[in-house]
């Protein structure tokens, strides 16, 4: 099974790409191939708006680092989406993309079905992860995907990691625990569905 994380975050080595990793680990251990994508190395120009039947018929007038991102979305079974909290949601790097994903909606919901789980990361503790996640599970909802918490015996809406600092998640053990604990529930969707 081929899972795919998306780094929303501008700082590629960040707090979002740590916790990201964590989670993509315990999937390793359970004999998955991973993958980050960061959306900082990438140029995605803004959606342009046009009409369904455009996208639909003639595919998205921008041809630049989003196709290559939505191939590999396509592949994945499960996507996991990062970003830090700016401004009370996701940064608007991530969210460029993911409108520039409307194109897969458009040709017949190529998302459906497919595992998402989210990860916010903020400066503070109630710093907005959690409206962060929830954006993130809106824009799963709106492909028709399976959106996962991390299971028990967390039960969150996702990874809501504290770090202000590059690095400073890294002592936020609850998170830390939270990402693994997200992986595995992640793994063990898949493998209700018959994946290996």
């Amino acid at each position: 099974m081929y899972i795919l994380a998306i780094n929303g975050s501008h700082r590629k080595n960040g707090n979002t790409k740590i916790l990201l990793e964590e989670v993509l680990a315990s999937c390793k251990k359970a004999g998955a191939e991973t993958e980050v994508v960061q959306l900082a190395d990438t140029k995605i120009e803004y959606c342009a708006a046009h009409e369904s039947d455009f996208c639909k018929n003639k595919g998205c007038v921008y041809k630049d680092g989003a196709d290559e991102i939505l191939d590999k979305m396509l592949k994945a079974k499960a996507i996991i989406v990062g970003s830090p909290v700016y401004m009370g949601t996701v940064s608007g790097r991530l969210k460029t993309f993911m409108d520039r994903t409307v194109i897969l909606r458009r040709k017949g919901f190529a998302l459906k079905n497919k595992v998402g789980a989210a990860v916010a990361v903020g400066g503070y503790q109630g710093g907005g992860q959690e409206y962060t996640i929830r954006d993130i599970h809106n824009f799963f909802l709106i492909h028709s995907m399976t959106v996962v918490s991390d299971g028990i015996d967390t039960a969150h809406f996702g990874v809501a990691g504290v770090g202000g600092g590059i690095g400073d998640v890294k002592d936020d053990k609850h998170s830390l625990n939270v990402s693994r604990n997200l992986g595995n529930r992640i793994v063990e969707e898949l493998k209700l569905r018959g994946e290996k």
